[in-house]
């Protein structure tokens, strides 16, 4: 594993992945150049929008259910990869998981899988840049408006991917987890850093690979990835008539790694041609082996890795004799296996409902009643917040997503709930790449105002 200099493993306090003393002076400047911060925070819970209102979030928040692992031995994963929009409001976040097959990543869109996401301020230079911003045509960032289907156009993806100048300056993991299970589970947590450039927010499947493998990150590609924190705890299993056991992290990562797209060296075409020469002695910066200019420096993940573990299982044995069992004074011993019925059932979670024909996840208590699906692959419950602070040069303002500037219009300024997650297509056909779920399309969760708010 590929560890950072402020490499930590505890659940809580803060770590610094770049101290003051093993850093050159200018990186310690960066984050004093980058002053005007975003703030930016997703709930990993799950809560109604009030009706009738500008997507405000009701104050009752309910645990979300991680994905099933495939079996006993394998190990899932939960990615979130924190995107800065570039429009404020309360947004919807999706994470990643281990699809059924266990090829590759797919996007929870399932209810627990849509995150609530509030960012109230935003990089207004993206909004102002000039059309001839590294001669690629930056024009005006654009979404989905009031029609849910409409797909961003890949001509609009690459608008919003054009320019990325942002510093990632601080990482708050604050989750707590609840047992679900009659065994324990092996969970991990940690942030790892991208440290070659790559293209914005793209994993690719052997990336993917090596990251989802196990739980502490061992044998992933030195040259790579940096584990910038790792914390890994067993999750206890129920026990009866037990309250359910948990394990709260709470943890602050101060970090100083750029996110860019615009390099400070081989930006001009004559440069690139001649760095890709094998000649010395030409007093040019050669990096065979970076990527073009254009692409993106400073990724990172957040992982939640967890597995079932590794012990016998316990149950208990009664041997039952029946005397006369036939009533013809032939007695047959009987055996029989005894187990304690602990099943996510008998939780006490709560319902509400969200709309038509969706639910917040959760029931009435009543044990035994409904079928919980196989019980002997690991899960957890789990609710809390991750939040990113991103640092910025010029002053950040609040750049509300509308449903429609057009002042005669019945949606006039009425806000907006986009989806901001980056790794969703524009479109396609799969339950995991539709349209409607695309770029700054508007969330499933999105409320409207039922009243009008155009002007006479």
């Amino acid at each position: 594993m590929n560890k950072g200099k402020g490499f930590s493993t505890s659940a809580n306090g803060p770590t610094f992945t770049h101290h003051g003393s093993v850093i050159p002076k200018w990186k310690q400047e960066r984050r004093r150049k980058y002053k005007n911060s975003v703030w930016q925070t997703i709930l990993l819970s799950r809560s109604n929008r009030l009706a009738n209102s500008n997507n405000i979030l009701e104050t009752s928040r309910y645990l979300i259910k991680a994905p099933e692992c495939l079996d006993g031995e394998k190990v899932q994963t939960m990615m979130f990869q924190p995107f800065c929009a570039h429009f404020s409001g309360i947004h919807t976040s999706h994470y990643r998981h281990v699809n059924a097959a266990g090829t590759g990543l797919e996007h929870n869109i399932t209810v627990d899988g849509r995150l609530d996401t509030v960012q109230n301020q935003v990089d207004i230079a993206r909004h102002t840049l000039p059309s001839d911003v590294d001669a690629s045509g930056a024009a005006a960032i654009d979404y989905a408006r009031t029609d849910l289907g409409d797909p961003r156009a890949d001509a609009n993806i690459g608008q919003i991917m054009n320019k990325f100048d942002q510093l990632v300056k601080t990482t708050k993991v604050d989750l707590v987890f609840t047992s679900s299970r009659a065994f324990p589970v092996c969970v991990s947590v940690s942030l790892v850093r991208f440290i070659q450039p790559t293209a914005p927010y793209t994993i690719t499947t052997n990336e993917q690979m090596e990251l989802c493998n196990n739980l502490d990150n061992r044998g992933v590609t030195y040259t790579k990835f940096k584990t910038e924190w790792l914390h890994q705890f067993t999750l206890p299993a129920l026990k009866v008539g037990k309250t359910p056991p948990h394990h709260s992290v709470n943890k602050t990562i101060h970090s100083n790694f750029m996110q860019s797209n615009t390099f400070n060296q081989d930006t001009i075409s004559q440069a690139m041609a001649e760095s890709g020469n094998a000649e010395l002695g030409k007093s040019i910066n050669v990096h065979l082996n970076e990527v073009q200019d254009g692409f993106m420096s400073g990724s990172y993940v957040i992982l939640i890795k967890y597995r079932k573990k590794r012990q016998p299982q316990q149950f208990t044995y009664t041997q039952v004799i029946d005397q006369d069992a036939n009533g013809a004074g032939e007695g047959n011993a009987v055996a029989s296996v005894t187990l304690p019925v602990l099943s996510e059932e008998s939780f006490d979670v709560p319902s509400a409902a969200q709309n038509a024909d969706t639910f917040v996840s959760g029931h009435d208590g009543a044990p035994l009643i409904a079928n919980q699906g196989n019980e002997s692959k690991a899960t957890f419950y789990l609710h809390g917040a991750i939040k990113t602070e991103w640092g910025f040069r010029q002053e950040t303002e609040a750049v509300p997503a509308i449903m429609d500037d057009d002042k005669t219009s019945v949606n006039f300024k009425k806000a907006q709930s986009l989806n901001i997650t980056p790794t969703f297509t524009t479109t396609g056909t799969t339950s995991d790449n539709t349209a409607q779920d695309g770029l700054y399309t508007q969330s499933a969760d999105h409320t409207n105002i039922t009243s009008s708010t155009a002007n006479p």
